[in-house]
């Protein structure tokens, strides 16, 4: 077919059909004259999609003619070939899907990769190697439309700049950023709210932790970002998100190294006003008698939520309803808290009995409804013999969920952290420290403020090895006689 016979073919495709963005394909078809294009008819299995999608259809349509018409010489289905050398940078793009793209120097396309399943889903049918980078980028685009995984309910996509010696990795993040919003521009969405980050100076820690679960080192960072400010949340919990999802937990924190540019969709979700009502209704309290109201959408367990608080005759009241269906998932209300059957007396009674000590022994103590990933438990502290005790107690079950006993410096013992060696041997503190560094692939010469401590938890002595490196800050407890990490963390050094 000739390149006159595709223009018309491809005007005639989206004519009266959507805004212009054929324009711009069209203008990168001029260097790929006289190209065999083969096209493959796909059934669509997106029944009931809405009117705005399938509009989006046509755009996609024609950009997958466009890169399906860029062999040149090769069989369908292969790529360039990629030598580390010529690779100049590597961009993610991340919506659900999750895509990668491996550019050289003059952004022409040297491999197209999909990350999980869904990214699999969008690169069917398209061969991107031998393109330009703009337009991949606005193939991947038009696919993420087509197949429902960008519309108006969640408009959220991340894009990662990972580039070499020699490349601007500013420059290029914009040029992204404009190239894709100018494709949502003309699209029945309108408008969506792009993220995205330079990643070339991520660590080893950070590129583990995205190969750990799955996902792209952009989209780990943007985790690790909202795990800086709310700590209450898990990596795990936070990995299995979608981008619009992150994007609007990101609302509640300050994102310091992640630009975003437009508002993430909620509209999938039943609304703050809706939240509230299914609250108030559970509670049994009318509106008018409700002060102190409060309502954030946040995530427990993966799920997204509205939490909504308030006072009503000098109670308080906590909820968590779905953010999709409107069911109570979790509260806790004056003299009942969802899944609770112990209470307080229960709960004290269990930790004594655990730490075989008598009530009467007791001092200081303290008891309180907590929760944790959603889940009821009492936190019930005291003092006793020379010692404090902490506990958590399952409050369905009555079960201890944690323990921690500590040499009580009040009363005159010996102070907590002191050396136990009771247990056997312990590997010492500057093997801590190896085993710290080692795991954050560094070396001691690149670490600051590295200090190691021997501490109790749980009944087992652990070190304690903090640092920072590379504007991070790192914690490790790790077990004193094993030498096994037993937790880490790793956050941005403010």
């Amino acid at each position: 077919m000739k390149h006159n016979e595709i223009e018309a073919k491809l005007k005639n495709a989206v004519s009266n059909a959507a805004p212009d963005v054929l324009e711009n394909i069209l203008r990168a078809c001029d260097q790929k004259k006289g190209t065999v294009i083969e096209m493959e008819q796909k059934t669509n299995t997106n029944k009931g999609k809405n009117k705005a999608l399938r509009v989006c259809a046509a755009i996609a349509a024609a950009a997958a003619m466009l890169v399906m018409g860029v062999l040149i010489g090769r069989g369908s289905g292969h790529t360039l070939p990629l030598y580390a050398a010529d690779v100049a940078a590597i961009i993610s793009l991340d919506v659900n899907p999750s895509v990668e793209l491996r550019v050289d120097a003059t952004e022409k396309v040297l491999a197209a990769e999909a990350r999980n399943a869904d990214g699999e889903a969008v690169l069917a049918g398209m061969e991107l190697a031998g393109t330009q980078l703009n337009v991949a980028v606005n193939a991947i685009v038009g696919s993420l439309l087509k197949l429902g995984y960008i519309d108006e309910l969640a408009n959220s996509i991340l894009i990662s700049v990972e580039c070499m010696d020699g490349t601007d990795a500013k420059a290029l993040e914009s040029k992204l950023v404009a190239e894709v919003e100018a494709v949502f521009a003309q699209s029945p969405v309108g408008s969506g709210a792009i993220l995205s980050l330079n990643v070339s100076d991520a660590d080893d820690a950070l590129s583990a932790k995205a190969g750990e679960y799955g996902i792209t080192v952009g989209k780990a960072a943007l985790i690790e970002e909202i795990l800086q400010g709310n700590a209450r949340y898990t990596f795990e919990e936070l990995a299995g998100l979608s981008i619009n999802e992150l994007n609007l937990l990101a609302k509640n924190v300050s994102l310091t190294h992640i630009n975003s540019v437009g508002q993430a969709s909620d509209k999938a979700y039943i609304g703050a006003d809706a939240a509230v009502e299914a609250a108030l209704k559970h509670a049994g309290v009318a509106r008018a008698d409700a002060t102190g109201l409060e309502v954030e959408l946040d995530c427990e367990n993966g799920r997204m939520v509205y939490e909504v608080e308030f006072d009503a005759a000098n109670a308080e009241y906590e909820y968590d309803v779905d953010a999709e269906t409107g069911e109570i998932v979790w509260y806790e209300a004056p003299g009942i808290v969802r899944g609770e059957t112990i209470g307080k007396e229960a709960a004290k009674q269990a930790a004594f009995r655990h730490a075989n000590v008598k009530e009467a022994d007791v001092t200081a103590l303290k008891v309180e409804l907590d929760r944790e990933d959603g889940v009821p438990h009492y936190d019930v502290d005291f003092h006793c013999g020379g010692y404090e005790y902490d506990y958590e107690i399952d409050a369905q079950t009555g079960a201890v969920l944690k323990q921690e006993r500590e040499q009580d410096d009040d009363a005159g013992g010996k102070p907590a952290g002191t050396p136990d060696t009771s247990g056997g041997s312990l590997i010492g503190i500057s093997r801590a420290k190896e085993i710290a560094l080692a795991h954050a692939g560094l070396s001691e010469g690149k670490a600051t403020e590295l200090k190691a401590e021997l501490d109790r938890e749980d009944g087992r002595q652990q070190y304690e090895v903090e640092f920072k490196a590379g504007g991070y800050e790192y914690d490790y407890e790790i077990d004193a006689q094993t030498g096994k990490i037993l937790e880490w963390d790793k956050d941005f050094d403010d």
